[in-house]
């Protein structure tokens, strides 16, 4: 793969997927309804954010490393945000979606 493709894929714009149609490596964005939401503490110390997503298709766990006690204050159970991330398949952790961005949902 030539370097202006790498750039290109890499600029590509998020998809919007359902929680039935992610695929492993794939990038998305879309909205999901809340229904879990943990604030937890790696081993250093630093928060980190759990989430159970759904859709009308099923349910989805997510997490996020970055910014966490930030996007635990908008993602309050029972509501809509709108989610950008990468959903990933790990045979010890099983399939997550890993946060690159969470905001309220426009109606």
């Amino acid at each position: 793969m030539t370097q202006q493709a790498l750039i290109d894929a890499s600029a590509a714009p998020a998809r919007r997927r359902s929680v039935a149609e992610l695929n492993a490596g794939e990038r998305f964005q879309s909205v999901f309804a809340v229904r879990e939401r943990d604030l937890r503490q790696r081993k250093n110390g630093e928060p980190w954010l759990r989430l159970v997503l759904c859709d009308g298709t099923g349910s989805i766990e997510a997490v996020s490393w970055e910014e966490a006690e930030a996007r635990f204050a908008l993602a309050e159970p029972g509501t809509a945000v709108s989610v950008a991330g990468a959903f990933e398949v790990s045979e010890r952790w099983g399939s997550k979606i890993k946060i690159s961005e969470v905001r309220p949902a426009e109606p």
